[in-house]
């Protein structure tokens, strides 16, 4: 299991986006830290040779099994009772009812009295030539930067399931996209793909900041790349 670092306390009761900024993103760092590490609890354990060519719903079932099961171990951190996950979890959009509802591949939700913040995440596979626009296209980031997924959310995660090749060339590949076309992707002058240390176990974890096009709010949005291979 990681090593993390002390949880903050928990924020005063209520909506989040009530504290003083200080403390907002003080309580927003310790949700991406518990997150990540729910992440590398999961990934650890699989077997991810066996995963290896399965198709992208399939491996993301299995994350989250294997994530559910490390949070049900007797040597899980305390924190973890604070928390619940779903996979491919419907979420609400205006004029979309029932079925036709979109689904997020992976909800993660704080569990606490009142408000019960969710972090989303998408996750696409990284295998061949067409991978880099699926990842950034409206099926991937896209569903962020429409306000899709995560409307009303500060940051939301993008995962992607490296299955030839090494992370190192498949970041290089999303920020030269990225940089190719920074309009279309909505970037912040000061959201350029960068490197990131949440967990030093995820070694390849990038952010970006973009403007949604819905509501021209911004949001920060972190990527993970995880070999399937």
């Amino acid at each position: 299991m990681p090593e993390t670092k002390p949880s903050m306390p928990n924020p005063p009761k209520g909506n989040r986006k009530g504290l003083p900024p200080r403390d907002r993103e003080a309580y927003l760092a310790n949700f991406r830290l518990h997150v990540y590490t729910l992440l590398w609890m999961g990934y650890e354990r699989l077997d991810r040779r066996r995963l290896a060519g399965l198709d992208e719903p399939s491996i993301t079932g299995e994350l989250v099994r294997s994530m559910r099961e490390a949070m049900a171990e007797d040597s899980a951190p305390d924190w973890v009772l604070n928390y619940s996950l779903r996979d491919d979890p419907p979420i609400d959009s205006p004029g979309r009812h029932g079925r036709v509802r979109p689904r997020v591949d992976i909800e993660f939700e704080r569990v606490q009295r009142g408000t019960r913040p969710c972090y989303h995440w998408e996750a696409k596979r990284l295998r061949d030539g067409s991978s880099v626009g699926t990842y950034l296209g409206h099926q991937g980031l896209g569903c962020y930067l429409s306000g899709l997924y995560a409307r009303g959310h500060d940051e939301a995660g993008m995962l992607g399931y490296v299955e030839v090749e090494d992370e190192r060339a498949w970041a290089t590949r999303i920020e030269a996209s990225l940089l190719r076309s920074p309009k279309q992707f909505c970037l912040l002058e000061d959201g350029a793909w960068s490197r990131v240390s949440v967990v030093s176990q995820i070694g390849h974890s990038y952010r970006t900041g973009h403007r949604r096009g819905q509501d021209g709010k911004p949001i920060t949005v972190y990527h993970a790349l995880l070999r399937f291979y």
